[in-house]
């Protein structure tokens, strides 16, 4: 049955501020009062509720995974109970496309489903595999993280599943859909935020602080993530820059959403609090008696924030009264115009104004060829600013000042370009006279320029045989770059495509082929004592990787404390002299060209020399 309890209690609140985006940099903010409202719901049927989130019918729906049942509680706090055979340890919950809940079931690997009537519906398939997080993504599907086979899933309204591998998948715990389009994911293990498209395209973006566990789209156009192991939160954009923010304090993050205030809240595990932190770093805490270990936090359709307490098995809600006066979040959205011979109108989306009023919005178009930027302020969108350089190309940023200082900048407007028709140039024409040269895993890339048309930028693509590799941007109006990243011993075609920061023209003829690489690893080593002190070291010539062996070198160390010796030539076999007569020695071989030394070779067997 229905059941409600609730209390109401006033929280403290510790305020903090990051100094920049570089992680355990923190200054304490002085914050005039403030605090929130906590109100805790029980009930029986809750048992260790690990994940929330708001539902079709204007209730919170969680899961319990001790008592394996979905949870539903309305905005006043009554709570009802769902139970089914097939519900196992559910461990995360979204709202799906379709008007019903989905969650995942990780004791026994499955889907689960269920309408606003409690009405459940169970998917299996052998590539689900121990799922953890589920949310609705582009397209009317389902995507999810298998955590156990580090692969991401995907199921259709209908139940039909897809599985998609990645060597760079490791233990995926989160996932989210970002303002890309494109699915977001954490790898707890390798320590990496990763990419995939709907079509399954993969990339993986480094995070070396360690730990990525929650991730979530933010109002700012990148994605936030809680860094559990390394006690801290982290952003990421799009393009995959990662930033930092320590706070001290921040214990544990577990969940993070994006509040109905523009900024992201977060449930501070080890410390027993929730935590906000503005999109320019401002790090707030809630403590309070009625928070114990939250997991899972949500906006909810009633303007607070929601939240599991594992420790208490409760469901939270946190309002805010009043915020301390902070730096305002940086504006979103910006974008830019042409206005006459060498002007430009910038608009944007004003931004959390940090609990104070902004008294200057700052406008900055800066020049992608080296032109002279233009700045200039004023009390609201849009800004116009004149005196750029006339048909040469440039992007704007938009800041906000308020009493406490100003914010970090918005992502860049697309590239616009003074004194031509609409907001971009013509499109340009393709390059001509691609060029190469083979590099170690990499190649320079050399072109003749687009004829007409606005250049902002190139597009080069690697070819493998007939199929496209990443692109890569190139910015400005440079006709030559080294594309790293490449496999040795792989040959490569390229294509080089002008861009005019909003369309790409035709892309040029391809270049001739060309491999990469310095040489492979020689192979099958043989060695035999020639002499006191002397090793005579043989070995199969390796693939040169299209560039010729200029040298061989071999290298002797003991295991029984001789002296460590080497011998380069041009040519094998190698007689490496000068060791420790009596020990004993195992040997590497590595072979150099013109494009650097390459692998070491497998040890041979030990000889005595």
């Amino acid at each position: 049955m229905p059941h409600m309890t609730g209390r109401r209690v006033r929280s403290a609140l510790v305020v903090m501020v990051a100094a920049g985006p570089l992680t355990g940099i923190v200054a304490t903010v002085n914050a005039r009062p403030a605090g929130a409202a906590v109100t805790q719901y029980a009930d029986p049927s809750i048992a260790d509720p690990t994940s929330i989130t708001p539902g079709p019918d204007g209730a919170l729906w969680f899961t319990n995974n001790a008592n394996d049942s979905i949870g539903r509680v309305t905005t006043s706090g009554v709570v009802t109970n769902f139970t089914d055979p097939s519900v196992s340890s559910p461990t995360a919950i979204a709202a799906g496309p379709d008007g019903a809940l989905w969650f995942t079931n990780n004791a026994n690997s499955s889907i689960g489903r269920i309408t606003t009537a409690g009405v459940i519906t169970h998917f299996t398939d052998p590539t689900i595999v121990k799922p953890i997080d589920i949310t609705a993504g582009p397209g009317g599907a389902l995507w999810f993280t298998n955590n156990a086979s580090s692969s991401i899933g995907r199921i259709t309204t209908a139940g039909v599943v897809s599985n998609f591998a990645n060597p760079t998948i490791s233990n995926p715990t989160s996932i989210a859909v970002g303002p890309d389009g494109a699915l977001w994911f954490t790898n707890y293990s390798s320590n990496s935020i990763g990419r995939i498209t709907t079509s399954g395209v993969v990339s993986n973006y480094a995070d070396p602080s360690g730990g990525p566990s929650n991730v979530t789209a933010g109002p700012d156009g990148a994605l936030w993530f809680t860094n559990h192991g390394n006690h801290s939160i982290g952003r990421i954009s799009t393009g995959g820059i990662v930033t930092h923010f320590s706070a001290p304090g921040v214990d544990s993050p577990y969940s993070i959403t994006t509040g109905p205030d523009g900024a992201m809240w977060f449930t501070n595990n080890g410390q027993h609090s929730i935590g906000r932190i503005s999109t320019s770093g401002i790090v707030s805490l809630y403590t309070n008696t009625e928070i114990s270990n939250p997991l899972g936090i949500a906006a909810g359709p009633d303007g607070a924030l929601w939240f599991d307490n594992v420790g208490s098995n409760s469901i939270g809600r946190i309002t805010v009264d009043t915020l301390p006066a902070s730096l305002p979040d940086e504006p979103t959205n910006a974008s830019a115009s042409t206005i006459g011979p060498d002007g430009v109108s910038v608009g944007f989306t004003p931004g959390f104004n940090g609990g104070a009023p902004i008294t200057a919005y700052t406008a900055s178009c800066i020049s992608l060829d080296g032109q002279p930027t233009g700045t200039v302020s004023a009390t609201g969108s849009p800004i116009l600013v004149t005196g750029l350089a006339s048909k040469h190309p440039y992007q704007c940023v938009v800041t906000a000042t308020n009493l406490v200082g100003t914010s970090r900048p918005s992502a860049p407007s697309g590239v616009v370009w003074p004194g031509t028709t609409g907001s971009t140039c013509g499109i340009p024409s393709a390059p001509s006279t691609v060029s190469t040269a083979p590099g170690n895993a990499s190649a320079v890339v050399s072109w003749a320029p687009a004829a007409s048309g606005c250049v902002a930028g190139y597009v080069v693509t690697p070819f493998v045989g007939s199929v496209p590799q990443m692109a890569t941007l190139i910015p400005g109006q440079g006709t030559t770059t080294v594309i790293s990243h490449l496999v040795n011993g792989s040959s490569y075609q390229f294509t080089v495509t002008a861009e005019n920061g909003s369309v790409e023209g035709q892309p040029s003829r391809l270049s001739g082929p060309v491999t990469v690489g310095t040489p492979s690893a020689p192979t099958a080593l043989q060695v035999a004592k020639v002499g006191a002190g002397a090793i005579h070291v043989a070995f199969k010539v390796p693939h040169n990787n299209g560039a010729a062996i200029v040298r061989y070198t071999a290298s002797c160390a003991s295991s029984n404390g001789g002296a460590t010796r080497a011998k380069a030539g041009i040519v094998g076999p190698l007689t490496v002299s000068a060791l420790t007569t009596g020990r004993t020695y195992t040997c590497t071989v590595t072979a150099a060209n013109s494009r650097g030394t390459g692998a070491v070779s497998a040890r041979s067997a030990a000889v005595k020399a």
